[in-house]
């Protein structure tokens, strides 16, 4: 058999990605790899290659990324970026922001992804609205605010409701359970938990570990600009970024002060038990019920359905119903992708 040389087997590989890039086909990685993989190693993977500024790859005209995927316009990227902390309170705690009727209106490009991507994005939404009431639906063309979900360059998602038309990238890399969800909440309104104004009680950012220019990754965002509803810390949040995030030399960027936690975090499994009730409180999805947080046993709080959930201590199966009664007539509150 005739042996190929090293150059013409790295030609072939790059022909090979362009091709799979033009038709909008995943990228094939090893999947028992990806399996090991934090939620922003995979975050990293899909996005390292591109620019900040990705707006060659987007219908928008300015669109730039921050903490590896979220996305900002011109104006909000400046002034995150600038110097004067008042200049850099771009808001996004504003109940504005919030997707009307709890319901957000979407279109999936479907031309340019496969039937397994489509059902994996659909089940990342049928993950948050089992747990939560927010719902999904197909855009309209009379809808006003709506998500364009597009096969682009990497993952990335607006935060909140911004604009008219957003955008939300799942590009080649993105192809994962966890990716979804984490994109998605991002677009109802989530940040990632290390930005939390209480981020310091609870981890150490090792910014010797990192270049210069990735220091603003980790600014703290002040109770101006998000809120945490007055719930703990979560170290099992898929909002979390993992240990070497933005590393520059393979050593660990955030060190969790409970060292029971150090390989916890990046968890892209699913939604955290505090990720489910961060979802809840947002959107106010008790206002009906009669009963309150208060009533819950064992720190769990009122779901959905005015029962009473509570946490376990397991990434694959976070909650359950606090009272065995419940249990017997209501069964699992376990999401189940379809």
């Amino acid at each position: 058999m005739e042996k190929f040389s090293q150059k013409t087997v790295l030609i072939l590989a790059g022909l090979m990605f362009l091709i799979s890039q033009s038709f909008g086909l995943p990228v094939k990685v090893n999947d028992n790899e990806n399996e090991e993989l934090s939620i922003d190693e995979m975050l990293r993977r899909a996005n390292e290659n591109f620019d900040s500024n990705i707006a060659s790859e987007s219908n928008d005209q300015d669109v730039y990324l921050t903490e590896y995927d979220i996305a900002l316009t011109k104006e909000q990227y400046e002034a995150l970026h600038n110097t004067d902390p008042q200049k850099r309170t771009v808001a996004l705690k504003d109940e504005n922001y919030r997707w009307a009727d709890k319901t957000v209106k979407y279109t999936i490009d479907s031309s340019k992804f496969t039937a397994d991507i489509v059902k994996m994005i659909e089940n990342g939404m049928a993950e948050i609205s089992h747990f939560s009431c927010v719902k999904f639906r197909q855009a309209v063309a009379s809808d006003g605010y709506q998500i364009k979900i597009f096969n682009g360059t990497g993952c990335w998602s607006y935060v909140g409701e911004v604009k008219p038309v957003q955008e939300m990238s799942f590009g080649p890399g993105c192809n994962d359970h966890g990716i979804m969800v984490h994109e998605l909440l991002h677009a109802l309104g989530i940040h990632h938990e290390q930005t939390r104004p209480d981020r310091d009680s609870f981890v150490t950012i090792n910014f010797e570990n990192m270049n210069e220019d990735r220091k603003v990754n980790f600014k703290l965002y002040d109770n101006t600009y998000v809120n945490t509803f007055g719930l703990p810390y979560d170290y099992r949040s898929i909002m979390h970024y993992g240990k070497t995030a933005f590393s520059n030399n393979g050593k660990d960027t955030i060190t969790t002060k409970d060292s029971a936690y150090q390989d916890v975090i990046g968890n892209r499994k699913g939604m955290s038990f505090f990720d489910v009730r961060t979802l809840n409180a947002m959107y106010k999805c008790t206002t009906h019920c009669t009963i309150k947080d208060a009533d819950c046993p064992n720190n769990g709080f009122v779901g959905k359905d005015c029962k009473c959930w509570c946490p376990l201590p397991t990434d694959d199966y976070p909650i359950e119903y606090c009272s065995a009664d419940d249990k017997t007539k209501y069964g699992s509150l376990k999401f189940v992708p379809k």
